[in-house]
């Protein structure tokens, strides 16, 4: 289930990715608010390759504990 869950973070992330760079690549005469949104979705996207790595890696550490133990 976990294995599951990591690769369908791992297919969600380009797709995240690609959307960011097309939809919101506007010119630069828009307001603030929008440039803070923009700041905020990157963050969110930081933070979830960020989790997708944090899952993999306690993936790996239970795999090498069932291996070593």
């Amino acid at each position: 289930m976990l294995l599951k869950l990591l690769a369908l973070a791992v297919a969600v992330i380009p797709v995240l990715l690609f959307l960011r760079s097309v939809l919101f690549r506007r010119p630069t005469r828009y307001s603030q608010g929008l440039q803070q949104f923009k700041r905020q979705v990157d963050v969110f996207v930081w933070l979830f390759i960020a989790a997708v790595g944090v899952i993999a890696a306690i993936a790996l550490a239970r795999m090498a504990w069932t291996w070593w133990g």
